[in-house]
Parts: C-alpha cells; sequence; structure tokens
C-alpha cells in the first residue's frame, strides 16, 4: 500500500514566518538585499516555492529583520524568533 502525503503550502513556515515578517519591505528591497531579482520575490510571496539557497536568504533576511524590531516585535516576530532560525522552521 501507498500512502501519497501531500504538506500544505500554507503551514509552511516560510509563509506562515518569514513572509510575514518581510511583508514591511518591498520586493525590490528584499530582492536587493538577498541577491535576486524583484520579479523572483514578487513569485515567492505569489506562492511559488523558491530554491533552497533563495530560501536561505529569505530566513535570514527575517531573521535580521526580526531582531532589529526587537524592542516592539510584532506576534509574526515573536513566532519567528521563538521557532528558531532555520530552512526548515526547525
Amino acid at each position: 500500500e501507498v500512502l501519497n502525503e501531500y504538506s500544505d503550502p500554507m503551514q509552511d513556515p516560510l509563509r506562515t514566518l518569514v513572509l510575514p515578517v518581510l511583508e514591511g519591505l518591498s520586493d525590490r528591497e528584499v530582492g536587493r538585499r538577498i541577491g535576486v531579482d524583484h520579479k523572483t520575490v514578487a513569485g515567492i510571496r505569489r506562492g511559488t516555492n523558491p530554491h533552497r539557497s533563495t530560501k536561505e536568504k529569505l530566513w535570514s533576511l527575517a531573521w535580521e529583520v526580526a531582531e532589529s524590531q526587537s524592542d516592539d516585535p510584532s506576534p509574526q516576530v515573536l513566532a519567528l524568533l521563538a521557532e528558531g532560525r532555520g530552512i526548515d522552521g526547525t
């Protein structure tokens, strides 16, 4: 017996933790800071799954933004800090 298991993309830590922290930055700013085209960032925000290296850079940028907001953290920032830094949120 084979069981196909599909993960819910809306439960992906990239979508639930990282992107909400980066909401205050434009696609161009995120792209500039992680070294990708702003259209790539726009695509990721629309649901495209990024390459692993881009995902790593997004996590790093979100962590940087979260740390800079630590005096007045939003719920997303608190979740990111609690979840820890990592590609898969672990």
